[in-house]
């Protein structure tokens, strides 16, 4: 019998056809034992884009439900474009979602094989495992951000393996929430400060291969995924460049938008495709820019 593993994702109307896309990878490349109970969490899926998520179900047999998000406790919270009020959400997975444990993944991710053995990752006594953030290891940004909160190492978020029976005992949600409101203009990338910190020693850090940080324009991680692209079970589209945007390098595009046509929103897909030919005739020498590798 295969891994019954329980996948949260946490999106608004606008970001469901990418939520869409990252599950139909996830079943897609899963082993042919594995199975999933999906965990939409949001604040305004309409009744069809619900059903749009329930026909993922051709792709491989599995559970979708959906809980529906009362963002109201956290209104007062910092937020911007890049960083809206949806990504607080995850704060409250351990009290919405009755599991021992979930696999948070966000919304910008494809996943290129099974998900069995890093979701067997031992974090008994631990809230989390992560990846540590790149920025960490060819810039100053992460490491600056662990300095900030005196921290030894800095993981990303978008990729959380998450003890929810531990961190239903340990208080995390609250613990989150004072965190924020003692330090709110502090914050930069405002879930993930606050999530380093309270789960400070509390972290089972895994390989990158399970939250592979693209950024396009960095040479050394460019060049670490040509070497270990094969071996990447987690692609993560970090920063605003976007492969649906076409802000991606032009095999990530291609990859992205092979599992958002499996999906119902592919019409959708569609329209932002016949947008971009119309960008392309206009701004040719913009989209050459865009196309960087």
């Amino acid at each position: 019998m295969g891994l019954k593993m329980n996948i949260a994702m946490c999106a608004n109307n606008d970001f469901a056809a990418h939520c869409a896309a990252t599950i139909a990878s996830v079943l897609k490349n899963s082993a042919n034992d594995d199975f999933f109970n999906f965990y939409i969490i949001s604040d305004d899926f309409s009744n069809d884009t619900k059903n749009k998520f329930l026909k993922l179900k051709k792709i491989k047999d599995c559970k979708i439900y959906f809980i529906d998000f009362d963002d109201s406790g956290y209104k007062n919270f910092p937020a911007t474009d890049i960083f809206p009020m949806q990504v607080y959400f995850r704060l409250k997975i351990p009290d919405l979602i009755k599991e021992d444990k979930v696999l948070y993944l966000d919304s910008d991710i494809i996943v290129r094989g099974s998900l069995s053995e890093f979701y067997g990752t031992n974090i008994e006594n631990n809230l989390l495992a992560a990846v540590e953030d790149f920025s960490s290891c060819y810039s100053s940004f992460s490491i600056n951000r662990a300095k900030m909160w005196n921290l030894e190492r800095y993981f990303n978020s978008g990729v959380l393996l998450m003890n929810l029976k531990y961190a239903r005992e340990f208080n995390f949600e609250q613990k989150c929430i004072d965190f924020i409101q003692n330090n709110a203009r502090k914050l930069v990338c405002f879930d993930q400060d606050t999530l380093n910190k309270v789960c400070e020693n509390k972290v089972v850090f895994a390989g990158a291969e399970y939250n592979f940080q693209h950024q396009c324009k960095n040479k050394d991680v460019k060049k670490d995924y040509q070497k270990h692209k094969k071996n990447i079970k987690i692609i993560h589209f970090v920063t605003f460049k976007k492969p649906w945007y076409f802000l991606k390098s032009l095999d990530f595009v291609m990859e992205y938008y092979r599992y958002s046509f499996m999906t119902e929103f592919r019409h959708e897909i569609i329209n932002n495709f016949l947008y971009f030919l119309t960008y392309l005739k206009n701004n040719i020498k913009k989209v050459k820019y865009a196309f960087y590798s």
